[in-house]
C-alpha cells in the first residue's frame, strides 16, 4: 500500500471511523442539523431569462428591451372551431370574463372598436371633421352640436335634409344624397340594435381603421392568416418572469375566466390558452411532478437493486444513508452559495441520487468480498476503505471536474449546476468516508457478505479465449460511432419538451406559424414612429420575413395636404367643443325618440319630393323604416336600454375627445410622437418612457432550421443592431451550446486525462483507464444515430458528464489491478481477482447510476425523459466497455494474466 497523502487521509477516516463510531456520527448529525436550518430559506427560481449570463451581448440586448418596455411575451387565447359566428360568440364571452379582472382593464385585445383606436380615427381621415361642420345647415355651430349630444346632432340632420328640400337638387346629387340614406339606415339599425343588446358593429367593415394585413377580420376580430381561428391577447403588468411569482397568477386567472367563458359555448368551439407565460407555467408543473416522481422512483430502485445485489436489507439501508445525509449537505451549500436554485438545478437531487451512491456500493461490496475472504467486519470494513477509497476519491475527482467544465459555457444555469454538483460529489464521498465504516460496525451489517454475482467467473474466462476479437471489434463500432456524430443533431425547440395533448402546446402549434400572431419574434426598437416606419418597410421587404407588427401602421404617412387637413381641426374650428359636457350628458330616451321621429318625417318629406320628381325613393324608404323602429325602440325603453343609451353616449364623448386631442395636437406640432397611439397599442409599441418604439418581426420558414435562423439574424442586425427575442436568442443560444458543449467536453477530457495521470503516474494506465470509457462514449453517439435521438438543451450536457461517469468504472478496475500488484510484488494479477471483484462492484454501482437516470424516463416532460435516455445509453455503454474492452486490452498489455 502505497503512503500518498489520499492513504494517509482514508487511513485516519477509517481510524476515527472505526474506533469513535459515535462521535463520528454525532458530528455528522450535527452538520445535518445546520443544514436542514438553511433549507426553508432555499427558493426556486424559475425565470427563464436568468438561465444566460447576463454579460452575453444578445442577452444583454433582450434584458435592455425588457426594462425599455416590458416583455411581450403575453398570454394568448386561440378560440378555433364550429363556424365564424360561434367563434365570435366564444370571443365576446371571453372577453366580458376577462373585462372582470381589475388587473386586465383596458389591457385585451379581442376586437379592434372605435373606441380601442380612437386617437387615429381623425388622423386616418382628417377631412372628416370639416366635411360635418360643413354639412350643418347654415348657423348651425359644430360645437354646440357635439355638445347637444345625440338629440342635437339628430335635429341637425333633420335640419339638414329640410335645408335640401328647399333647393333643387341636381340630378347628378342623387347618387350621393341615396348613399347618405344608406349610411344613416346602417347606423340607425346598427343604434336599434345596440339598445336591444345586439353587435352594433354587426355587418359594419372596420378594418379600414387599420391597413390591410393586420391581423383582423371583417368584424375587427383579432384572427390567423387562414382565417379559421380568432385571437384574444391580453397585457397584463408583469413585474418580471418568475412563474411562481410572476407568472403562475395571472395564468391561473386567465385560466378561471376561459373555463367560465367555456362553460356556456357549443362543444366543437374550442378556446385554449398558450404564449410563453402559459407555457412557462405547463413547464414549470411537470417539471415539479418530474423531480418529485423521478426522485422518488430513484430512490426507491436504488434501494432496491441495493437490497437485491447486497441481499441483506441492513447493507441497502447503509449503502443509502450517507446518500441521504450528502444531499442535505448539498441543499445547505446551494443555500450558502447561491440562495436558490434554477429551472436547471432544480434536478441536482436526482442527478446525485444517481451518482452518489456509487461509492457506498464499491465500499460494501469490497467489504463483503474481504468478509468472504475470511476477514472480520470490522477488518473487512477497513480494508474496503483503504483499497477502494483511492479509486473512489480519483473517480469523485474525474467526475467533479467533468461537471465543472460546464462553467465553461455562457449559460449560467449549466455553470451552477456543475458547481452544485461537483460540490455535492465530494459531501457525498466525505459523508461515505466517515459514515459507513461506523454504520457498518454499529449496525453489524458488515457481518453479512452478499455472494458474488453470477457470471464474472464465465466472463474472465470467455475474454481470455479472444481479447484480440473484442478489441478489434470495439474499436471498429466506435469509430463508427464517433464517425455519426454530426447525423445527431440538434434540436432547440424546447416546446417539444411539453407533452402534445397540453393546451398551451397545442394553442402554440396553431399560432407558431402564423405571419402576425406567432410568439417566435424578433424585437426591434425604433427611435421615432418615422424610424419605425422605414424598418418596418425594411423587413417587409425581406424574403426572410413573414409578417411585421409595428404601432406605426396605425400612423399614416404626414404629407403636406393631411398635416393641412389635420392643421384645420384647431383652426378651422371657431371653437372646440366641451367634451366633459357631452361625456357626462344623461340624455332622456323619450327625448332622442322625439328627434329621430323628427328626422323620420324630415325623410318621408323628402320621399315624396323625389316620388314626385321621378326619382328613385327606395332609399329614402329605408332610411325612415329603419328610423321609425328606432323610435320605437326608445319610446317603450326598458331600464336595459336607457342604461345602454346612457353609456353609448360616455363611449361616443370619449372617442369624440381623444381623436379630437390627438388630431389636434399633431397638427400643431406638425408631426408624430409615439405616445399618440392609443393605450391598448402604447402598451404594446411604445417604451415606458414614451420615446420609443417597439417592432416585432416574424421569421418565414422554419426558425428552428439553422439554415433559415441564420439569414433571419443576420438581415434583423443589418436593419437594427439592437435585435433581440426569441426569434434570434433560438439560434445564437443553439450556437452557444453547442459549442460549448463541445469546449467542456475536450476540457473535461484533458483534466480526467492529467488527474490519472497525477494519480497513476504512469501514461500506460492512465490510457488504460480511459479507453473503455472513450469506446463507451463513441458507442453513445453510435446508438444516439440508430435511434433517431438528438441532442437537445437539457440532455446536450451528457457529452462532458458521460466521460466523468464512465471514467470511474475504468478508474476502479485500473486501481484493484495495480493494488494487487503491488500486494503480488510487481507480477501482474489474474483477471479472474480484477473482474470477480472490482468489476461485481463496478456493475452494482453503474446499475444504480443508471436506475437513477432512468427514472427519468418516466417522467411526461421531455427534457427529463430526454436526458435520462442518453444518459442511461452512455452509461451503459461505458459499463459494457469498461467489463469487455479494458479486461481485454489488461490482457493483451500483460496488465493482466
Amino acid at each position: 500500500m502505497d503512503d500518498s497523502p489520499i492513504q494517509r487521509f482514508l487511513a485516519w477516516a477509517a481510524h476515527i471511523g472505526l474506533d469513535y463510531p459515535r462521535r463520528v456520527l454525532l458530528v455528522v448529525l450535527l452538520a445535518v442539523g445546520v443544514s436542514a436550518a438553511l433549507l426553508p430559506g432555499i427558493r426556486v427560481s424559475t425565470s427563464r431569462y436568468g438561465l444566460v449570463s447576463p454579460d452575453n451581448p444578445y442577452q444583454a440586448r433582450l434584458l435592455d428591451f425588457f426594462e425599455r418596455f416590458g416583455s411581450p411575451d403575453t398570454p394568448v387565447f386561440v378560440v378555433t372551431g364550429g363556424d365564424e359566428a360561434a367563434r365570435r360568440g366564444a370571443v365576446d364571452r371571453l372577453e366580458q370574463e376577462l373585462d372582470t379582472i381589475e388587473a386586465l382593464r383596458g389591457r385585451v385585445l379581442a376586437r379592434v372598436r372605435p373606441r380601442d383606436v380612437a386617437e387615429v380615427l381623425l388622423l386616418q381621415d382628417p377631412t372628416a371633421l370639416a366635411a360635418a361642420a360643413a354639412a350643418l345647415p347654415p348657423g348651425a355651430s359644430l360645437a354646440e352640436v357635439v355638445e347637444g349630444g345625440l338629440p342635437a346632432y339628430v335635429r341637425a340632420m333633420e335640419a339638414g335634409v329640410y335645408a335640401g328640400l328647399e333647393g333643387d337638387a341636381p340630378a347628378a346629387a342623387q347618387a350621393q344624397a341615396d348613399a347618405g340614406l344608406g349610411a344613416m339606415a346602417q347606423v340607425a339599425r346598427a343604434f336599434d340594435r345596440y339598445l336591444q343588446g345586439g353587435d352594433p358593429l354587426e355587418g359594419v367593415d372596420l378594418t379600414r381603421f387599420i391597413p390591410a394585413g393586420q391581423g383582423l377580420d371583417g368584424q375587427g376580430y383579432l384572427a390567423t392568416a387562414d382565417g379559421e381561428a380568432l385571437v384574444v391577447l391580453t397585457f397584463p403588468e408583469l413585474a418580471g418572469d418568475d412563474v411562481n411569482r410572476d407568472l403562475r397568477p395571472i395564468v391561473e386567472t386567465l385560466a378561471a375566466a376561459r373555463d367560465r367563458a367555456r362553460a356556456d359555448l357549443p362543444a366543437e368551439v374550442k378556446v385554449q390558452m398558450t404564449g410563453l407565460p402559459p407555457l412557462a407555467v405547463d413547464e414549470l408543473n411537470y417539471i415539479s411532478q418530474g423531480l418529485f416522481v423521478s426522485s422518488g422512483l430513484a430512490a426507491a430502485g436504488i434501494f432496491l437493486f441495493c437490497l437485491a445485489l447486497f441481499r441483506s436489507f441492513r447493507q441497502a439501508v447503509v449503502s443509502l444513508l450517507p446518500l441521504g445525509v450528502g444531499v442535505l449537505l448539498t441543499m445547505g451549500a446551494v443555500r450558502l452559495l447561491y440562495g436558490e436554485l434554477n429551472l436547471i438545478t432544480s434536478s441536482v437531487a436526482a442527478v446525485l441520487l444517481g451518482l452518489g451512491i456509487d461509492f457506498a456500493v464499491h465500499l460494501v461490496s469490497r467489504a463483503n468480498e474481504a468478509v468472504r475472504a475470511g476477514a472480520s467486519p470490522r477488518e473487512g470494513a477497513r480494508v474496503a476503505l483503504l483499497r477502494t477509497g483511492g479509486g473512489i476519491a480519483v473517480g469523485t475527482v474525474t467526475t467533479a471536474l467533468a461537471f465543472l467544465t460546464t462553467t465553461t459555457t455562457e449559460f449560467t444555469a449549466y455553470g451552477e449546476l456543475g458547481v452544485i454538483t461537483a460540490v455535492g460529489l465530494l459531501l457525498i464521498m466525505l459523508a461515505t468516508f466517515f459514515m459507513l465504516p461506523p454504520l457498518l460496525l454499529l449496525t453489524r451489517a458488515g457481518e453479512h457478505a452478499a455472494p458474488e454475482l453470477p457470471g464474472l467467473a464465465l466472463l474472465a474466462r470467455t475474454l481470455r479465449r479472444a481479447p484480440r476479437a473484442v478489441l478489434v471489434v470495439a474499436v471498429l463500432t466506435a469509430v463508427a460511432g464517433a464517425a455519426a456524430f454530426p447525423r445527431v443533431g440538434f434540436n432547440s425547440r424546447y416546446f417539444d419538451f411539453l407533452p402534445p395533448d397540453v393546451e398551451s402546446s397545442q394553442a402554440l402549434d396553431r399560432l407558431e406559424g402564423d405571419p402576425l400572431m406567432s410568439p417566435v419574434i424578433a424585437n426591434l426598437v425604433a427611435d421615432s414612429v418615422e424610424d419605425a416606419r422605414a424598418k418596418a418597410a425594411q423587413a417587409r421587404a425581406l424574403p426572410s420575413v413573414a409578417g411585421v407588427q409595428s404601432g406605426s401602421d396605425l400612423l399614416p404617412p404626414l404629407d403636406e395636404a393631411r398635416l393641412a387637413a389635420l392643421r384645420s381641426v384647431v383652426s378651422g374650428i371657431p371653437r372646440p367643443p366641451d367634451f366633459q359636457a357631452l361625456t357626462a350628458r344623461r340624455t332622456d330616451p323619450s327625448q332622442l325618440a322625439g328627434a329621430v321621429t323628427g328626422l323620420a318625417d324630415a325623410i318621408d318629406e323628402a320621399r315624396f319630393a323625389l316620388e314626385q320628381a321621378g326619382r328613385p325613393v327606395q332609399a329614402a324608404t329605408d332610411a325612415r323604416g329603419a328610423l321609425q323602429e328606432l323610435a320605437r325602440t326608445l319610446k317603450s325603453a326598458t331600464p336595459q336600454v336607457t342604461e345602454r343609451l346612457h353609456a353609448f353616449e360616455a363611449d361616443v364623448g370619449d372617442v369624440v375627445r381623444r381623436a379630437w386631442t390627438t388630431a389636434a395636437e399633431v397638427g400643431r406640432r406638425g408631426g408624430y410622437l409615439p405616445t399618440d397611439l392609443p393605450p391598448l397599442f402604447r402598451r404594446r409599441f411604445v417604451s415606458k418612457d414614451g420615446k420609443q418604439m417597439a417592432i416585432y418581426v416574424v421569421p418565414a420558414g422554419d426558425i428552428w432550421s439553422n439554415d433559415v435562423a441564420k439569414v433571419f439574424v443576420a438581415d434583423m442586425e443589418r436593419i437594427d443592431p439592437r435585435a433581440s427575442g426569441l426569434a434570434l436568442n433560438r439560434y445564437i443560444h443553439e450556437i452557444m451550446v453547442v459549442e460549448g458543449f463541445r469546449r467542456a467536453t475536450v476540457i473535461a477530457a484533458v483534466l480526467i486525462f492529467l488527474v490519472l495521470l497525477l494519480d497513476f503516474r504512469s501514461l500506460r494506465d492512465t490510457l488504460l483507464a480511459m479507453v473503455p470509457t472513450a469506446v463507451g462514449w463513441a458507442w453513445m453517439i453510435g446508438g444516439m444515430a440508430a435511434l433517431h435521438l438528438r441532442f437537445d438543451p437539457a440532455n446536450v450536457v451528457s457529452l462532458p458528464l458521460v466521460l466523468g461517469i464512465g471514467i470511474a468504472y475504468g478508474v476502479h478496475l485500473v486501481h484493484r489491478a495495480r493494488n494487487e500488484r503491488a500486494a503480488a510484488g510487481g507480477q501482474a494479477p489474474e483477471l479472474d481477482v480484477v473482474v470477480r471483484g472490482t468489476g461485481g462492484a463496478v456493475i452494482i454501482a453503474a446499475l444504480t447510476t443508471i436506475t437513477g437516470f432512468a427514472a427519468l424516463m418516466v417522467v411526461d416532460y421531455g427534457a427529463m425523459k430526454n436526458f435520462g435516455l442518453v444518459m442511461v445509453l452512455g452509461i451503459g455503454a461505458c459499463l459494457v466497455a469498461s467489463l469487455l474492452v479494458l479486461p481485454a486490452w489488461m490482457l493483451l498489455s500483460h496488465s493482466a494474466r
